[in-house]
């Protein structure tokens, strides 16, 4: 078993700025974690349609329909900077396709006041 080496901050970005050795080495990639990157589960009730149309279109990217949802959640919560007015927006074309009576418009609620 080899003894593990401590290494100063100061060291490492010697050996970083040197370019010359491999720092990796000095990681324990293994046990590594990527810090506040918690994932929580939901259920979300969607027509059997609307699964059809994002397994179709997971199937022709090569991903699964989680991943497709991930992707297009992320990319419209980040791409615009602008908040989702509506489950139309969110979701684009596709929730436009379904036969969604109803759809309303997400609301900041004010915030409360203080009791007097």
């Amino acid at each position: 078993m080899s003894k593990i080496e401590t290494m100063t901050v100061e060291k490492l970005d010697r050996l970083v700025d040197e370019g010359k050795e491999d720092v990796l080495q000095y990681f324990d990639l293994d046990n590594a974690r990527r810090g506040g990157a918690g994932t929580k589960r939901i259920n979300i009730d969607l027509p059997n349609d609307f699964l059809t149309q994002l397994d179709r279109e997971a199937t022709r990217r090569g991903i699964t329909r989680q991943s497709l949802i991930k992707v297009w959640l992320y990319d419209r919560l980040h791409s615009s900077g602008q908040e989702a007015q509506s489950i139309v927006d969110l979701f684009g074309t596709l929730a436009k396709t379904q036969s969604i009576k109803k759809v309303g418009r997400l609301t900041k609620r004010a915030p409360s006041r203080p009791k007097s």
